[in-house]
C-alpha cells in the first residue's frame, strides 16, 4: 500500500486506535487472501455484475472489501463511532480484465 500523508484517520491496531493515512492498493488480492488473513466475513452479497463486497464488523470499525472477478478494487474503513470513513481503491493502472 502507498500512503498519502496529507490526510491521517483513526485505525485499530493491536487493541489500540493510531492515526495512519489512506493509502492505494499495490496490486490486488483475491477474496480467498482476504478472508485467510481476516477470517469469515460478518456480511457478504453479490451484485447484478458479478461484484462480491465482504463485511467484516468490529466493535470499533467495519470494513468493507469490494471484490470484481474475485480480485480486491477497493476498501472502505468506517469508525462506527464517528461514523467517518475512507475509502482505498486500486491504482488506475491496475482497471481492466
Amino acid at each position: 500500500m502507498e500512503d498519502f500523508p496529507k490526510r491521517q484517520i483513526d485505525v485499530p491496531l493491536n487493541g489500540a486506535i493510531v492515526k495512519r493515512h489512506p493509502q492505494r492498493l499495490h496490486r490486488a488480492v483475491s477474496s480467498e487472501e482476504v478472508e485467510a488473513n481476516l477470517g469469515a466475513p460478518d456480511a457478504t452479497a453479490t451484485g447484478f455484475n458479478g461484484d462480491q463486497p465482504l463485511t467484516w464488523v468490529g466493535a470499533t470499525h467495519k470494513l468493507d472489501a469490494f471484490f470484481t472477478s474475485g480480485r480486491l478494487y477497493a476498501l472502505s474503513l468506517e469508525n462506527r463511532a464517528s461514523g467517518h470513513s475512507v475509502t482505498v481503491n486500486e491504482p488506475m493502472d491496475l482497471w481492466g480484465p
